[in-house]
């Protein structure tokens, strides 16, 4: 289905958000790279039984990574982006506090190939990352929408948990269900068709039921942030909020007998159970005393000293905050790296000079909201080969490149315009 995707988009990557659509070519060898990259980071996160070992998929995504991160470099003049450079030098650092060092170099690398490939690091090739960008917005839609159908249909692929669907754990299939129904609300608000509509109730019905109140919350936010910017009245804040919670009232009525057990099961009962309980308090806790440990440049870049059981496998690795997971992991200096590039990129999406375009500028601006709030909860920050964290860098590398490449522009049209008056002067 990836390569389907990315197949009718072989001639020109669209970007749909209602407001602009602009086109970006694609070249054979480009389309390729892509593909494999993106078939290997969503199989390694999905529910389907493809016989492939964890281990093997995540070695895939890596090697995928290289391939793209390769092929910038070979044909292309790139200029590298400052606050990048910097986080990826701070995280460097807390190598040398790593229990396995050799281990947590080799997570750094691929952390690193995908700051490269999709993220800030280069902050003038653009053509990949809007490709990658409109490829995954259409992969997110399908796993959003599959997951809801399969869930009703009372299919339980290898998955995690009580609502995954196609992905391999609740708490994936959350903020992909989240990104899914943002981007669709960016569309809907400026053409209102009947399928935007559905396909908006449907990928919110699948936010909801996941029952994770961070991938709920973030979408919220994400809406909220959205129509704030655009000056929409109040009346629409509350009706989204309603219909959110409506969907809690609503949902398990209409399902058939067959799948309302699960659904009051996996669906909406965890946000009603937990409520505002702090499900997360160990966790965060656990990161702060590994903060204490050591300061300055952490444990370690993507280690993890106290877990929630005994075992050591990369399953029961949950830092529970990516906030505290950069203090804990990297220390005060990678968490300076971090803010370099954060604020970077919120300077970008909301500053006065912001000169994302406008096609684009909706869909990040409502997204980067989504992950700021999500990353309080989920610790996905540095965890190369999932693909929460690939989403989190796409979205600030297509942000940080977009905004330089405009400035770029900006700066030529002042050049020319100049250079143009000069000209009249002088005929004159």
């Amino acid at each position: 289905m990836t390569t389907a995707s990315l197949q009718r988009t072989a001639a020109t990557s669209r970007i749909r958000t209602g407001r602009a659509t602009e086109s970006v070519s694609i070249p054979r060898g480009m389309l390729a790279v892509i593909t494999f990259m993106l078939l290997a980071l969503f199989l390694r996160s999905s529910s389907l039984p493809t016989g492939i070992a964890p281990r093997h998929l995540f070695i895939a995504c890596n090697f995928s990574l290289m391939l793209a991160f390769c092929y910038l470099v070979l044909n292309w003049k790139l200029e590298l982006g400052i606050p990048a450079v910097i986080l990826s030098g701070c995280a460097l650092v807390s190598i040398a506090a790593a229990r396995d060092q050799a281990d947590t170099l080799l997570r750094w690398g691929g952390w690193f190939l995908m700051l490269g490939a999709v993220g800030p690091l280069f902050v003038n090739e653009v053509r990949m990352k809007l490709s990658v960008l409109n490829a995954t917005r259409s992969l997110l839609l399908v796993l959003t929408v599959g997951s809801l159908i399969i869930i009703l249909l009372g299919i339980r692929l290898s998955g995690r948990g009580m609502f995954f669907g196609l992905m391999g754990h609740t708490m994936q299939l959350a903020p992909i269900a989240a990104l899914a129904t943002l981007d669709i609300f960016c569309g809907v608000k400026g053409q209102r068709t009947r399928l935007g509509v559905c396909l908006l109730i449907v990928c919110s019905l699948t936010c909801v039921g996941t029952g994770s109140r961070g991938a709920v919350l973030g979408l919220v936010c994400g809406i909220l942030a959205h129509l704030i910017h655009r000056r929409q009245g109040i009346i629409m804040m509350m009706c989204t909020a309603m219909v959110l919670l409506g969907f809690y009232h609503l949902g398990p009525r209409k399902a058939p007998t067959a799948v309302g057990e699960n659904l009051s099961t996996g669906l909406y009962s965890e946000l009603m159970v937990k409520g505002a309980n702090n499900t997360r308090e160990f966790l965060w806790n656990a990161r702060l005393q590994e903060f204490e440990s050591s300061p300055l440049i952490g444990i370690g870049f993507q280690q993890q000293h106290i877990h929630r059981s005994n075992t050591q496998s990369l399953e029961a690795r949950e830092p529970g905050s990516s906030y505290l997971a950069t203090l804990a992991m990297t220390g005060v200096v990678g968490a300076i790296g971090f803010a370099f590039v954060y604020f970077r990129t919120f300077l970008a999406l909301f500053g006065r000079n912001s000169a994302v375009p406008h096609a684009y500028r909706d869909l990040l601006r409502s997204w980067f909201v989504f992950f700021s709030v999500h990353m309080i909860v989920e610790g996905y920050v540095f965890a190369c080969g999932s693909v929460i964290c690939f989403l989190l860098w796409l979205t600030i590398g297509c942000t940080i490149t977009l905004h330089h490449t405009g400035l770029q522009r900006q700066a030529r049209k002042r050049l020319a315009t100049r250079v143009h008056q000069l000209r009249r002067r002088q005929a004159a």
